[in-house]
C-alpha cells in the first residue's frame, strides 16, 4: 500500500511541476494582471516545498506519504480552481484555463471607417 501512495505523491508532484512551467513559459493567468506574480510564486514555492518533502519521506512510512498526497491534492485543486473559475477581475474565466489575449478578430464599420480590433 505504501509503494501506492508514493506514486500517487509523484504523480501529484509531476503535475505540480508540469503547471508551473506552463505558467512561467506558456502564460497560465490567474487573473490579477501584475498580481499574478504573487501566485506564481505561491506556485513555484509550493512546488519546491513539495520536492522537498518527497526527498526526506522516501524512506518514511505510508502515513507520511498519504499526508503528503491529500495535501498537494488540495493544493492542486486551489491552484486549478484560482486558474478558473476563481479567476480575478482583470482576466476573468473565458472557459480557458490559457490566457488568450485575443480569441477572435473584431472588426468596426462606422462612417468609411474600419478599424480592427484584435
Amino acid at each position: 500500500m505504501t509503494k501506492i501512495w508514493k506514486i500517487l505523491n509523484l504523480i501529484i508532484l509531476g503535475l505540480l511541476i508540469l503547471i508551473c512551467i506552463l505558467g512561467i513559459f506558456y502564460n497560465i493567468t490567474f487573473g490579477h494582471g501584475m498580481g499574478d506574480i504573487f501566485d506564481y510564486f505561491i506556485l513555484c514555492a509550493g512546488t519546491i516545498i513539495h520536492l522537498i518533502l518527497t526527498l526526506v519521506a522516501r524512506k518514511k512510512g505510508k502515513s507520511w506519504h498519504m499526508t503528503l498526497t491529500m495535501l498537494f491534492l488540495i493544493f492542486i485543486i486551489l491552484i486549478s480552481l484560482n486558474a478558473t473559475i476563481w479567476r480575478g477581475n482583470e482576466y476573468p474565466w473565458n472557459g480557458s484555463i490559457f490566457y488568450l489575449p485575443c480569441p477572435e478578430k473584431i472588426e468596426i464599420k462606422n462612417d468609411n471607417i474600419d478599424k480592427k480590433l484584435c
